[in-house]
């Protein structure tokens, strides 16, 4: 999940916010995913993020477009998109821990087992020759 470019962009704008707009141009080198993925993220009803994309300007005989002007900013869904990407991430590691956990717990569980029983008979041993001693004929 970490490693997709919607966890990057919302990542990368939080990680920058100062309420203005943050400049992406150069964000990745592929401009047309970046604002592929810009567009996706700016849609309503979630709205995770506000974008302004490279604009014409019209001045002269014909309009031209300003291709150095592509700035985001990060809103509040975001954020909470966001933090719920990285709790996400989070409780899945977790659960990867727990069961690794678990498998090396069932190693020694079995390893315990082997341990008593053979305490067990270490004592019964013990526990003969103490008796043996007890009753020898001296």
């Amino acid at each position: 999940m970490k490693d997709t470019l919607e966890y990057k962009i919302l990542k990368h704008l939080k990680e920058k916010d100062n309420g203005d707009f943050i400049d992406v141009i150069d964000f990745i080198d592929d401009r047309k995913l970046l604002e592929s993925k810009l567009k996706s993220l700016s849609v309503e009803p979630e709205k995770y993020i506000s974008v302004i994309f490279p604009f014409f300007t019209f001045g002269g005989s014909s309009p031209t477009i300003t291709k150095d002007q592509l700035k985001a900013k990060i809103e509040f869904n975001g954020i909470k998109h966001l933090e719920y990407i990285e709790k996400s991430v989070s409780e899945l590691n977790l659960a990867e821990s727990n069961i690794k956990a678990n498998k090396l717990n069932e190693k020694n569980s079995k390893f315990n087992k082997y341990s008593t029983i053979a305490n067990i008979i270490i004592g019964l041993l013990n526990a003969g020759l103490l008796i043996w001693q007890i009753l020898k004929p001296e």
